[in-house]
């Protein structure tokens, strides 16, 4: 079973898994995965919502022979958060938080540079000066012939979860 099928069946249980190519240019997606949350307050009746707040995760798998360097993926992140997102201009006033994980899978290792680059990569954007929400990116890199993976700062916690599904 190759990784991307595994992958897809591990996220089935809690992503809406859209399996055709998405493109977002420069580049095109192999599949995405959608959770979105939503965390609401009420009083007496689940019909008397005085508190509401969702929280989104976006999932993008792209598969490369070898990764040399970060532009493309920086430019679609840049050009095209909000449609990732699936966001209008104006965030939905309940919108608290959304990452945007780009999952992707080298066939050969990235160079010494390039996976100091991906460790230090950074992608932010808030909306309102954060009172209606952020996003953040998760740039996990996984190597599946040498079994290791590389991530940025907030795609750390989750390599540990890919990497088993090698």
């Amino acid at each position: 079973m190759s990784y991307k099928r595994k992958v897809i069946t591990h996220l089935k249980a809690y992503f809406d898994i859209e399996e055709n190519p998405v493109s977002y240019p420069p580049l095109t997606f192999e599949f995405q995965a959608e959770y979105r949350e939503v965390n609401q307050k009420y009083i007496l009746s689940k019909e008397w919502v005085y508190e509401e707040c969702n929280s989104n995760e976006y999932i993008f798998f792209i598969r490369f022979d070898s990764l040399l360097n970060l532009h493309n993926i920086k430019k679609t992140l840049a050009d095209n958060y909000k449609q990732m997102i699936k966001s209008d201009s104006r965030v939905n006033h309940n919108h608290m938080s959304s990452y945007i994980t780009l999952l992707i899978e080298v066939a050969k290792p990235p160079p010494a540079a390039l996976v100091r680059e991906i460790e230090k990569f950074n992608f932010y954007k808030s909306f309102l000066f954060g009172f209606k929400g952020w996003v953040n990116a998760k740039l996990i890199v996984i190597e599946s012939g040498e079994k290791r993976g590389y991530a940025n700062r907030f795609g750390r916690k989750d390599l540990p979860k890919y990497l088993q599904m090698i």
